[in-house]
């Protein structure tokens, strides 16, 4: 079987297909194989079921980026597909890099940069610093993020000695003091930023809803493994030592019958161009004069000064990029990894490099039988760069988005094809050319701006605060300030410095904000109390939105409101007797069209894992379900039913998409707890606060149609109702937030009962405000149906309370849209009252007079006939006859108006 080490076989470029036996396990799979020039083979494993599979990880230097988690999701799915559809079982190992270029820059910039934010500090408190020290403070200052280590070296240890002479200065802290007087030493130093970042990339991971790999190995702790292998491929004859540095002798084993560039089938001319970049900022310069070639590649690097070393062979030094991975896979997989995969960026020169490296220590033609590539993430066609200002962290993007919505973005793509996204404000600013990388992100992504801010008292304006809001905002966020919090309850006239100054009884309060977040701009009112206590959190930010997200958003709520509303017919269902329970047409068409989706799905499954394809597939079935459950729920079958809403679950949890093994449960969780093991008794919690609110508003509409009779009724009827003392008692943690709304709400009927008594459309919204504003906080929906009673739905809070906010948004717009309307209704009519009044004013001036007193012609003539009738302009010249026509017009039609008036007015 290829891949074996010391079998004769040919050593070629092209790919090998694995060797079918007897005990080999066929699924009809079949991948992109990078090795077959991107076609798709089948997937065979070499031992049965067993999947050996490794995966290249970080190189943890930074904050993890969207790329990464596009990179890792993406393989995250696949390796889910392969063991919980297919049932591979499958060992997933992967590397961290923690020795490289970019880590040891880092660590030096970082030490820097932490000594000159204590010399900032001295420099504020007006402590004399040393010219050298001023200038690196400057903004021009371009040391603190050179990537020349022994200037990054010398300049900081320049700096901690002048600080070490300044440590006992009262402005410092004893931290400075601690960080200033400490002997730095690369080594460890190093690994302390690695291990930082190690352990952030791992927390993203989780929080991405990433599976732990089997396996996780560190270069630092395989150094001697690495120097192990270097060892038997300089032994083999495919490496050589120079100076030092040990490099890849790519001749020898071209001359050999091996194959290069299996994953990337490029040029040698566009190898040669980005193999530098393989060998890092450090070594790429010095190690031309080293080589025997340009396109041999480094094994192992002689370390210089300021950069971590451990001993070999070969003299002190560090290993090369590429050569971890062959190491720490082999130490774990063996000669033959089944697959190997990440980003496509990686294919030369690491993964080419890596292959070729494998192979010509184990003396094997293919070391990995399938390598899988994930396509690049673009942002507006770009690569994403921080200097571009299109850089997003995992984090940032797991405040805009749920790490579902972020797994569902990628799952609606091909993942060996590229995904182009484009951030909310990117735009080319105003005069800038779009092809322009620079223009793209000078627009508004991450900028906020508050473009007004004013207390309103129902329709009118008590005062604009937009300059001292933002002027707080200014002091407590910065300068350029990107979020705008501020917690409920917190008093907005001790904010803006504004007193309440109205009379607040008879109205509702709010402070309305005009704001523009990544070019976007959105009005919003938030109630206040009468205090100027705020009654929710203003929680506004920009940045990291993705236009592409609007659209995944929908599809997410398309699955949600699919399993909410098959939860919802199924628990009427099991109150009511199915009327008939032998199958008609349409319950035998939606099962059919249930099998033929599910035979369809395992197609796209087999055909390259076609996550597109099956997603549409679930779409479609959902739509016909939909569809169904539109009939009377006692026509409905609930068991056909129940089989596709656990199918759909079921290929979403395989997709890592819903959490948790339980196969009776189905749906999205809910964040409280397991929805099969609290949805029964929080279900009956939920029918008496529905119950309770049906019977509120029945009383309130019944009133409404009474028009203030029976109001005795009515009180005995809304104290009966809030008397009732039967709501179930369940001990778990949401439960008891139930119980508060439900507590609060007849709190709120009972201590005003005589004002919804006298006032029921009052008694009506504060129903609907429960509906809109107090239930969306428990992850709980209430709906109204036509018949006039209602149902809940238990949601995600996170849902619940996003529809809240663009309701609360729409529910602004429209009345400031009344509000506009009614204004310019206003206007149209004193438009018309003045032109009326006018016009009165008008037929009251005889004929004779019309030409020289009415503002139209007034000063226009100098010389008038018998009648009246202008004969000389204002220059003293004769009327046009063209004017003369037009005049004789008006002055008839005045002198009909005139007689109509007088006819009216016989005393004027």
């Amino acid at each position: 079987m290829s891949g074996v080490e010391g079998e004769e076989v040919k050593k070629a470029a092209e790919w090998i297909a694995p060797t079918i036996s007897e005990g080999t396990y066929r699924t009809g799979l079949k991948m992109f194989n990078s090795l077959s020039k991107n076609e798709k083979v089948e997937f065979i494993p070499t031992k049965g079921r067993q999947v050996s599979w490794y995966i290249c990880g970080p190189t943890v230097y930074d904050s993890a980026h969207l790329g990464h988690a596009r990179n890792y999701i993406t393989f995250d799915v696949l390796r889910r597909v392969l063991q919980d559809y297919f049932g591979y079982e499958v060992f997933y190992v992967m590397n961290v890099t923690d020795i490289d270029d970019k880590i040891i820059i880092r660590s030096h910039q970082t030490r820097l940069n932490k000594y000159l934010a204590v010399a900032k500090k001295l420099s504020g408190a007006s402590v004399a610093l040393p010219d050298s020290v001023l200038a690196l403070l400057s903004e021009d200052s371009k040391i603190k993020d050179s990537k020349d280590v022994p200037l990054l070296l010398q300049t900081a240890d320049e700096v901690q000695k002048v600080l070490q002479g300044l440590k006992e200065n009262a402005a410092l802290s004893d931290e400075d003091r601690e960080l200033v007087s400490a002997a730095w030493d690369i080594q460890a130093e190093y690994l302390k930023l690695a291990h930082h970042f190690e352990q952030e990339f791992f927390e993203d991971l989780k929080l991405l809803g990433v599976r732990v790999p089997d396996a996780i190995t560190r270069v630092s702790e395989y150094v001697e493994e690495v120097v192990t292998f270097i060892q038997k491929i300089i032994d083999n004859g495919f490496a050589y030592a120079s100076e030092g540095d040990v490099y890849f002798d790519g001749a020898n084993f071209s001359a050999a019958g091996y194959g290069y560039g299996k994953t990337s089938q490029i040029s040698q001319q566009e190898q040669e161009s980005l193999l530098a970049e393989g060998e890092g900022a450090l070594s790429a310069q010095d190690a031309q004069s080293k080589k025997k070639r340009s396109s041999d590649f480094a094994l192992w690097k002689a370390s210089k000064v300021g950069e971590p070393s451990w001993d070999s062979p070969w003299g002190r030094g560090r290993p090369g990029w590429h050569i971890e991975c062959s190491a720490m896979a082999s130490d774990l997989l063996g000669s033959c990894v089944d697959i190997n995969c990440g980003g496509t960026d990686l294919r030369f020169p690491h993964h080419d490099n890596q292959l070729a490296q494998s192979e010509a220590a184990f003396g094997c033609p293919q070391w990995v039988n399938y390598f899988l590539h994930s396509g690049h993430l673009h942002i507006d066609g770009l690569k994403m760069s921080k200097s571009l200002k299109n850089f997003i962290t995992i984090r940032q993007s797991l405040r805009n988005y749920t790490a579902r919505q972020l797994r569902l973005l990628i799952l609606e793509h091909d993942y060996y094809k590229p995904l182009d996204i484009e951030l909310v404000g990117s735009k080319p600013a105003a005069g800038s050319s779009s092809s322009s990388a620079a223009a793209k992100f000078e627009s508004e992504v991450g900028k906020l701006h508050l473009l007004g801010a004013k207390i309103q008292l129902g329709d009118q304006t008590v005062a604009d605060v937009l300059a001292p809001l933002a002027q707080w905002a200014v002091s407590t966020f910065g300068k350029e300030f990107q979020d705008l919090f501020i917690k409920k309850g917190r008093s907005i006239f001790e904010i803006v410095g504004q007193q309440a100054g109205a009379n607040v009884e008879t109205g509702t309060l709010q402070l309305v904000l005009h704001y523009q977040a990544d070019g976007q701009k959105t009005e919003r009112a938030y109630e206040l109390s009468k205090d100027g206590e705020l009654l929710e959190n203003i929680d506004i930010w920009a940045g990291g939105r993705i236009s592409q997200m609007e659209y995944i958003v929908i599809s997410e709520r398309t699955f949600a409101d699919f399993f909410l509303n098959v939860r919802k017919v199924l628990r009427k269902q099991a109150v009511q007797i199915e009327s008939n329970l032998k199958w008609n047409a349409d319950d035998r068409k939606l099962h059919q069209t249930f099998l033929d989706t599910k035979d369809q799905v395992h197609q796209a499954f087999l055909d390259g894992i076609n996550t597109p394809r099956v997603i549409e597939l679930l779409k479609q079935i959902i739509g016909q379900v939909n569809l169904y459950i539109t009939r009377p729920v006692d026509q409905q079958k609930s068991q056909v039913l129940i089989q596709i809403v656990k199918y759909v679950t079921h290929i979403l949890r395989v997709f890592g998409l819903v959490d948790g093994d339980d196969d009776e449960d189905f749906g999205f969780p809910w964040e409280y707890s397991q929805r099969s093991s609290i949805e029964k008794p929080i279900g009956e919690l939920l029918d008496v606060f529905c119950g309770l609110r049906d019977k509120v508003r029945d009383v309130a509409r019944s009133s409404l149609k009474a028009k203030g009779k029976n109001l005795d009724a009515v009180k005995a009827s809304l104290s009966a109702i809030c008397n009732q003392n039967s709501v179930p008692s369940i001990d778990e943690p949401i439960a008891q937030r139930v119980h508060d709304a439900i507590g609060s709400f007849v709190s709120v009927i009972s201590s005003q009962i005589d004002l919804f008594v006298a006032n029921p459309q009052q008694l009506l919204d504060l129903t609907d405000k429960l509906r809109d504003d107090i239930v969306p906080f428990l992850g709980v929906r209430f709906e109204d149906e036509q018949d006039g009673t209602s149902s809940w739905k238990v949601d995600e809070t996170r849902a619940t309370l996003r529809d809240r906010e663009t309701r609360k948004r729409e529910v602004y717009a429209q009345e400031q849209r009344r509000l506009e309307r009614e204004r310019q209704k206003r206007e149209r009519e004193e438009q018309q009252r003045k032109k009326q009044e006018e016009l009165e004013a008008k037929t009251k001036i005889p004929p004779a007079d019309l030409f020289k007193v009415w503002k139209d012609y007034a000063g226009k003539f100098t010389a008038f006939d018998d009648n009246g009738f202008p004969t000389l302009d204002a220059e003293g010249k004769p009327v046009s006859k063209k004017s003369v026509k037009n005049l004789q017009k008006d002055f008839e039609a005045h002198k009909k108006l005139h007689a109509a008036y007088l006819a009216k007015n016989p005393s004027s």
